[in-house]
């Protein structure tokens, strides 16, 4: 069964910002979590803060395109890990090894899988 972990944590935190030396530091920690799951991790992304985002929506037939963040929140989704797990019990293992410290959290859900 494959999961998806989202992290989700506060963009005004040290390490939340790309090319940070906090940032670069938190990658090491990311980087080994990697490696002890290797066979689980099916991959993972940090993201750009929303700040940096692009909102697409559909409405009435016209594509409606929207830069920055779409609400303003304290925590948003920051980076996130698709991987494998045999159940929820090990998903839950894996993620919570996921090194998020102490300024975040996670959400673990299980993908659908439409048989492609």
């Amino acid at each position: 069964m494959h999961y998806l972990a989202t992290l989700v944590g506060r963009e005004d935190a040290p390490g939340a910002r790309p090319g940070t030396p906090e940032f670069e530091a938190e990658v090491v920690e990311y980087a080994a979590f990697e490696e002890r799951e290797a066979a689980a991790v099916a991959g993972g992304a940090a993201l750009f803060p929303s700040a940096d985002a692009l909102h697409i929506r559909r409405s009435a037939g016209q594509t409606l395109l929207t830069d920055g963040p779409y609400a303003e929140f304290a925590q948003v989704v920051d980076g996130l890990y698709l991987f494998t797990a045999r159940d929820r019990a090990e998903a839950a293992e894996i993620a919570s090894a996921i090194p998020l410290g102490d300024r975040g959290r996670t959400e673990v859900r299980q993908v659908v899988d439409l048989g492609d």
